[in-house]
């Protein structure tokens, strides 16, 4: 970057911040990844109790497993891979594209600033929006999962989140790449969306399946159950992020 990206990156960051917290971004992503940390492991104790009790209103005897750690973290992993993504698509969407569509983003490349710190702003202030949701989740499941089961394989469930964090932040880099790239925020969440969903169906595919960044949601699971994070998905989540943030780049670097 030259000077004037150094210079403007500061001020770029406190604005984008600021409006994050003005319009309630940062708060909805705090309380929609607190409630499943707090569900998941209320879910994974009494669905077991809940299921009985449906089975004996009909006269079924149903014997269920007692739930266990596992229970929790298959609840909490599901949960964040699952729904997580397509909420952090729709908040994240809007970045670029949104004041592209207003017009606003005009009376900021009119200052000394270039296109680069623009966008490296936005994925900076949506990435730790992310990683600040992820926190309070992990917190709040880990807590409720060590009141519920007496046991928290702390390093293991810190492991298995730094996998779920780079899943988050793969799917915020998409999304921004996709904003810088379109003219309607509308335009940029479709496009993360369906990115989201073939790398659900190539992590089926023989081959390149173990690649797909949706591969990182199991290795969460397998981190938290103590086994090492295979490399191949990080991999995977690393040229996509890239390959997306650059083709977004030099579009918006072209936009006029």
């Amino acid at each position: 970057m030259g000077n004037a990206d150094i210079s403007s990156l500061p001020a770029l960051l406190r604005k984008d911040f600021m409006e994050q917290l003005r319009n309630g971004h940062f708060l909805v992503i705090c309380i929609v990844f607190a409630f499943f940390g707090i569900t998941s492991p209320v879910i994974a104790k009494y669905t077991p109790q809940v299921i009985e009790m449906v089975g004996k209103s009909q006269n079924i005897q149903m014997v269920v497993p007692e739930p266990s750690i596992r229970d929790s973290f298959v609840q909490y992993v599901k949960n964040l891979s699952q729904l997580i993504p397509i909420f952090l698509i729709f908040l994240t969407m809007g970045g670029i594209a949104k004041e592209k569509d207003s017009g606003t983003i005009a009376f900021v490349l009119v200052k000394p600033v270039t296109r680069f710190a623009c966008l490296f702003s936005k994925l900076l202030v949506h990435s730790a929006m992310a990683a600040a949701g992820l926190m309070v989740s992990a917190i709040l499941a880990g807590v409720y999962t060590l009141i519920f089961f007496q046991d928290l394989p702390l390093w293991w469930f810190t492991r298995g989140n730094g996998a779920l964090l780079l899943y988050c932040l793969t799917l915020v880099i998409i999304t921004q790449g996709f904003s810088a790239i379109s003219e309607k925020p509308v335009n940029a969440g479709i496009a993360a969306l369906v990115v989201w969903i073939v790398s659900i169906v190539i992590k089926m595919l023989p081959g390149i399946g173990p690649f797909s960044f949706s591969v990182l949601s199991d290795e969460a699971l397998g981190a938290m159950a103590g086994f090492s994070i295979s490399w191949k998905p990080v991999l995977g989540a690393g040229v996509v992020s890239v390959a997306i943030t650059a083709l977004g780049y030099l579009k918006f670097k072209r936009w006029e």
